[in-house]
């Protein structure tokens, strides 16, 4: 096991879809393309200010970037040029993803819309849309690239709330939302301990009971995995995220120092801390001190992953 290679950017990372092709992008405006084969780097293009969000098209050959205000650019990833941009509604959102044939782009927003993006033509069309400010509320939505659909979480109310849980096809010609499952006191929460859509199951965190909650693809419950000691036991530290990889065999866990109970002076100066365990024994496979980590994945069925932070990503094998 070990560190294969550091690598530029990082934040919200993307990997296609044949896992050839990895994404990371930097604090203002650049995307960096890395051919994971060779893990050199292939393409590093300015784009919209403030990107976050990467996907590749089917094919490989175009990427879309989004950044903070929901504004999307197409990049021809053959040729580094940038086709084309769109402010699409002015508003923050969700990873998007392209149609299987690669003519659109399928984008999801903080106000709750369900969106098409034509590739050729860069003409916006809504599919389904949600008023803003208004209950119930869309607190997240998510597509999940294992069961093809859109995933819309609304809750009853603000806060933390019970509500439901919705899906649809994700098909720019089927947008139909329908509820597959309804919690009677809180919501999953996608902030608070993180959400992971694998390959068979959903995964869920229950943080004040240090539990990962695993789920059927409509999040009916399956079972429980209580948190590793070292986990749940560690003193001034909280669980903020916990990812749980694409085929299911490992979990991340992303510890911050809790900052509430010590001043701020001290608290800034404590390095978040970070484990990676097998999910089936929950045996530790490796400590990390990274700061400021933003995302996490693995690839090749679980045998290599990538740890972004604000700073820069890293690429391991196990």
């Amino acid at each position: 096991m070990g560190l294969i290679k550091k690598l530029n950017g990082g934040f919200s990372i993307s990997v296609s879809a044949d896992e050839t092709l990895l994404a990371t992008s930097n604090s203002r405006n650049t995307v960096y393309v890395y051919d994971l084969n060779s893990k050199k780097r292939i393409l590093k293009v300015k784009t919209v200010s403030n990107v976050h969000y990467k996907a590749f098209s089917p094919d490989n050959r175009l990427l879309s970037a989004k950044n903070t205000s929901g504004h999307m650019a197409l990049i021809s990833i053959d040729s580094g040029e940038e086709l084309f941009r769109n402010k699409m509604m002015d508003r923050e959102g969700y990873p998007m993803t392209f149609s299987e044939d690669g003519r659109f782009i399928l984008d999801l927003d903080w106000s709750g819309r369900t969106m098409c993006l034509d590739c050729e033509h860069n003409e916006l069309t809504i599919l389904e849309d949600h008023p803003q400010r208004e209950l119930p509320r869309i607190s997240y939505m998510k597509f999940d690239r294992f069961s093809n659909q859109v995933y819309k979480f609304v809750a009853d109310e603000f806060g933390n709330s019970k509500g439901v849980i919705m899906t649809s096809p994700a098909n720019v010609d089927r947008i139909n939302y329908k509820t597959v499952r309804k919690f009677n006191d809180v919501l999953p929460n996608h902030i608070r301990g993180g959400l992971s859509f694998c390959r068979e199951h959903n995964y869920y965190i229950e943080l004040d009971k240090n539990e990962i909650v695993v789920v059927d693809k409509n999040f009916k419950e399956i079972g429980r995995i209580q948190f590793p000691s070292e986990v749940s036991t560690l003193e001034n530290y909280r669980a903020s995220r916990v990812f749980i990889s694409p085929c299911e065999r490992y979990a991340f866990f992303l510890m911050t120092y809790n900052r509430n109970i010590h001043n701020i002076k001290e608290a800034v100066n404590q390095p978040d801390l970070s484990y990676l365990y097998d999910l089936t024994t929950m045996e530790l496979i490796q400590v990390f001190d990274y700061k400021y980590i933003s995302d996490f994945t693995m690839i090749e069925e679980d045998s290599k992953y990538v740890i972004a932070t604000w700073q820069g990503s890293y690429l391991y094998e196990i």
